[in-house]
């Protein structure tokens, strides 16, 4: 899998748990926040993964 394919699949994966995390406080009741929290975490983490491929498959 080449530097490309690394960068889509994690702002794919990215987009997907960052949805997933903001529709999880109204399908469960109560809310957690460390769920919620670590679901935008992860997001975030995937989405900085996903910008350094990119930038990696820009520079070779």
């Amino acid at each position: 899998m080449n530097a490309t394919r690394k960068a889509i699949a994690a702002f794919v994966a990215a987009t997907a748990v960052g949805l997933l995390t903001r529709l999880y406080p109204f399908v469960s009741i109560p809310a957690d926040g460390v769920v919620v929290t670590g679901g935008l975490l992860l997001g975030a983490g995937l989405w900085l993964l996903g910008c350094y491929y990119g930038y990696v498959s820009t520079r070779n």
